[in-house]
């Protein structure tokens, strides 16, 4: 626990960019939990193949999101 204190107080900087994305995705977390609570469902992922991607390009997911070749 010291190393880690120690490591803490000597490169804030580090763990200020850390701290600020972890709490940015306890936020999406918790703003999905809160869409959950109001739909009453839970959205499935990955959608299926033949299902329009979930980015809003409108093509399928399979020829966009879900393709192993795009980066």
């Amino acid at each position: 626990m010291r190393e880690v204190r120690a490591n803490v107080e000597n490169h804030p900087e580090e763990w200020g960019e850390i701290l600020l994305e972890a709490a940015e995705y306890f936020h999406i977390l918790e703003e999905y939990e809160q869409a959950v609570e109001l739909l009453g469902e839970v959205i499935a992922w990955p959608p299926e193949r033949n299902e329009a991607c979930r980015c809003g390009s409108g093509t399928k997911y399979r020829k966009c999101c879900g393709c192993p070749g795009l980066p």
